[in-house]
């Protein structure tokens, strides 16, 4: 009796050591954390959205919003800042309206331009940046939670210098602890 005991134990050590290891739970206040930074981006297309509907009425929204990201991929590419942050902005949006976590090409392009300081270096790039790397599945990649720390930092480097001024300071205190707290190990 006592050896076969042993032996379940023994498998149920075995299975517990080579089972996958388990997702990541939600993270509380995620929702708040998306819409304090995805809504800001998402405000960008607003206008160009409604100029889209409004002058091929017949077209889906899927269409409209197509035609968006290839225009703004295109003036992007060419160094177009805000049409980079349009860019990013649908990304946000389509994920925000969807519930999902953003594209990876968003991400990408949110944490590229964090990295790239564009003047005026905002608060607002490095924490989005961050609240990407730990939403949803992407919580699950531990150097996304490395990722999402590092933008921490960087977002507290530029508050000082950010013309938002207290309203950085505002959005990055609200964030930080649930940053802190979903990218925690």
């Amino acid at each position: 009796m006592i050896a076969m005991r042993s032996i379940v134990l023994a498998c149920a050590m075995l299975a517990m050591a080579t089972a996958p290891a388990r997702p990541a739970e939600p993270c509380a206040d995620i929702e708040r954390a998306r819409q304090s930074t995805y809504v800001p981006f998402a405000k960008l297309i607003v206008d160009d959205v409604n100029a889209i509907r409004k002058s091929t009425p017949n077209a889906s929204f899927n269409a409209a919003l197509q035609t968006l990201s290839g225009t703004y991929a295109r003036s992007a590419s060419s160094g177009d800042m805000l049409a980079l942050r349009k860019l990013i902005g649908l990304g946000l949006f389509t994920a925000y309206a969807a519930h999902t976590a953003p594209p990876d090409t968003t991400f990408k392009l949110v944490c590229e331009l964090a990295r790239r300081s564009p003047e005026p270096a905002l608060t607002l790039d490095p924490l989005t940046c961050a609240v990407v790397a730990i939403d949803g599945a992407r919580r699950d990649d531990q150097g996304n939670r490395v990722l999402a720390k590092q933008m921490l930092d960087l977002a507290k480097a530029r508050m000082a210098s950010d013309p938002n001024g207290p309203a950085a300071h505002a959005l990055f205190d609200g964030i930080l602890p649930i940053i802190a707290a979903c990218s925690a190990e």
